[in-house]
């Protein structure tokens, strides 16, 4: 979470280093650090313009979450897909993982991920 919080505050470095500390502390059949660090690696990489980097660490986080059925993880996945895509310039595949993201969200009943998604749906 703490990687998370300085990945949205532009804090690459600090970001990246809450991740390291998340990946060394968790266990490892506890999925949901190990999808959360691949994602903010993914935006930090993205963000440095290694949009290959960034979209294998999406693929590892998606496998990890993949059987699980934990609906906010995998909305919070989607939502960093976007902005993957975003970065890249990619804006078929940022729509479809915002759209994604705002199922998942709706399905859960989230409604802060779900109104982050109409929003920028909507921009």
């Amino acid at each position: 979470m703490r990687a998370q919080a300085a990945l949205e505050l532009e804090q690459d470095d600090e970001a990246l280093r809450f991740a390291d500390e998340a990946e060394e502390l968790a266990s490892p059949d506890d999925f949901e650090p190990h999808v959360r660090q691949r994602c903010v690696r993914a935006v930090v990489l993205a963000r440095q313009g290694d949009f290959a980097a960034a979209r294998e660490a999406l693929r590892q986080a998606e496998q990890i979450a993949a059987p699980t059925d934990y609906l906010p993880l995998k909305a919070l996945l989607a939502m960093k897909r976007a902005a993957v895509a975003n970065l890249a310039g990619d804006v078929a595949e940022e729509r479809t993982a915002l759209l994604d993201a705002l199922a998942l969200a709706e399905q859960k009943g989230d409604l802060v991920t779900a109104e982050r998604a109409r929003g920028r749906l909507a921009g």
